[in-house]
């Protein structure tokens, strides 16, 4: 195995460990109420750990973004600097509209925005 082989598996396991974190933390919740809580009631709640899910998909929304600004700044032609460009900009409606989602709960935007930054 060469270096970048071993480069580019380091790289993938630091980016499993936020959903790892997550999933442990999901798993965990019907039992903590950690992210969330139905009462007997059928009553959704957040828990205190609800953004940590925000965070996380934040976290690989905003990534690939970062990669393709990189990407940018040593991209030799025009037209290749305009497409990561436009790969980094996908992310400002979805970004914009899970802020909105999160702070005003029970208003789905997201799926809507996601569509109307693909127009």
């Amino acid at each position: 195995m060469n270096q970048d082989e071993i480069g580019v598996r380091r790289r993938a396991i630091r980016l499993c460990f936020p959903i790892a974190l997550f999933i442990v933390l999901l798993i965990a919740t019907p039992f903590t109420g950690w992210i969330f809580s139905v009462s007997a009631d059928n009553v959704y709640t957040r828990g205190p750990l609800y953004f940590t899910q925000i965070i996380v998909s934040f976290f690989y929304l905003i990534y690939p973004s970062i990669i393709a600004l990189n990407h940018a700044k040593k991209a030799k032609s025009a037209s290749e600097r305009m497409d990561c460009y436009t790969l980094a900009a996908f992310i400002v409606m979805p970004l914009l509209s899970g802020v909105i989602q999160a702070l005003c709960f029970g208003l789905p935007t997201v799926s809507i925005m996601m569509v109307v930054s693909e127009l």
